[in-house]
């Protein structure tokens, strides 16, 4: 698994602590299947056959650099953070609602 993980161009990081649950059976499992996925998208040169989205940056290969990444014209959301409650936190601002405004935006975007 680690020589797909590197093709794909995934890399490990150091992290301050280990936990158990990234191996655990189910999730390994979940692995295995989504890597399997992603190479079956893949071309003989390593592109996507089709094209892949991700909702956030959590999924963002760090090895692409500007003239391989492709970012939909509009598809970029910011705004400015409003903290809410006494504990406000920012992901607070961003409710099903505006996910769902910001997808069908998105969605329409890509179907052109």
């Amino acid at each position: 698994m680690g020589i797909l993980l590197r093709r794909l161009g995934y890399r490990y990081i150091k992290g301050e602590s280990r936990h158990f649950f990234p191996d655990s059976v189910h999730n390994v499992t979940y692995r295995a299947t989504y890597l399997q996925h992603k190479v079956q998208n893949r071309d003989r040169n390593n592109n996507p056959i089709h094209p892949e989205v991700y909702l956030d940056e959590s999924y963002v290969n760090t090895n692409h650099v500007r003239c391989t990444t492709r970012f939909v014209e509009e598809s970029f959301e910011n705004w400015v953070a409003n903290r809410k409650g006494s504990g406000g936190h920012y992901h607070r601002n961003f409710d099903a609602a505006l996910f769902e405004l910001w997808f069908t935006d998105l969605s329409q975007e890509l179907s052109i």
